[in-house]
């Protein structure tokens, strides 16, 4: 677990390759009348102009749901799996650590994230790194970032479409917090010695290339059989029951993190087996 970003959390296999490439795909068949679409994003971009995310926009206002992981909910909501999120047994994440990787954890969050080590240490060593990469994001020029689900659902809503949340923040919070604490740790301290900049750069790059099998070649590489399980198979199915009712109601524009769409397991399998046609969109 070498990267994990608590809003989007990705990847695809290769065993789709032969199907389909593109992260904008239409779903139709089985008696739809209109057809769906699904988005595979990833959390954050600072790029001028993403083609499969311009092709998206113009879809939209053809929908009438847009559908994303999870719709943000209120402050008391969050408040609430506080408690969840920290460690066991009123432990420390020092508890984890020699005393040199505490000092080296401490140095990380001052300087990358800036961040004094006594506000996050009782956390889950998964919220700590999400707590870095958060407030790394929100260090760089806010100008330049594209936070491709939260633009989308304002813009869903200026069109007047229904928003729907595929998981509730306390099921993907329960999902997140499922990884034992001691791959967790270990994760936190290949983060903290890795470049995350380059690799944020290097996924930005592979994303841009529109080719989910090549993205998920980089990035399932860095996930643990647990991980598997837990954030991308076991969700994968919550998340593909919630979408059926959407899609065969109204047509609809579903954004998921790109990992959530490939594999055996993934949802665009899951839709083939399920007897709708899922076919590439072509970006113009």
């Amino acid at each position: 677990m070498k990267k994990i970003i608590i809003f989007s959390i990705l990847i695809f296999f290769s065993t789709l390759t032969l199907f389909s490439q593109s992260l904008l795909l239409k779903i139709s068949g089985k008696g739809i009348k209109e057809p769906s679409y699904l988005l595979g994003t990833i959390h954050v971009l600072y790029q001028d102009s993403i083609p499969v995310y311009e092709k998206a926009k113009t879809l939209l206002p053809h929908c009438k749901t847009y559908a994303l992981e999870v719709k943000l909910e209120n402050s008391l909501a969050m408040l609430s799996m506080v408690k969840q999120m920290t460690l066991p047994n009123n432990k420390s994440i020092q508890d984890y650590l020699s005393t040199e990787e505490y000092a080296s954890l401490s140095k990380y969050l001052n300087e990358q994230a800036n961040l004094p080590i006594d506000l996050v240490k009782n956390f889950q060593p998964i919220i700590i790194q999400a707590f870095i990469e958060m407030n790394t994001l929100d260090n760089k020029d806010s100008t330049e970032a594209l936070y491709m689900d939260m633009a989308l659902q304002s813009l869903a809503k200026k069109n007047k479409l229904k928003v729907e949340g595929l998981e509730t923040m306390n099921e993907q919070m329960t999902s997140l917090l499922s990884i034992p604490i001691e791959e967790q740790v270990n994760a936190l301290k290949e983060f903290i010695h890795s470049d995350s900049a380059l690799q944020e750069d290097l996924t930005s790059s592979l994303y841009m290339k529109n080719d989910v099998a090549l993205l998920y070649d980089y990035l399932i590489k860095q996930m643990s059989p647990t991980e598997i399980q837990k954030l991308l198979d076991e969700r994968n199915e919550r998340m593909f029951e919630r979408m059926i009712p959407l899609l065969e109601e109204k047509p609809t524009l579903i954004a998921v993190g790109a990992g959530h769409l490939g594999g055996e397991k993934g949802l665009i399998n899951l839709l083939r087996k399920k007897g709708y046609k899922v076919e590439d969109v072509v970006l113009e």
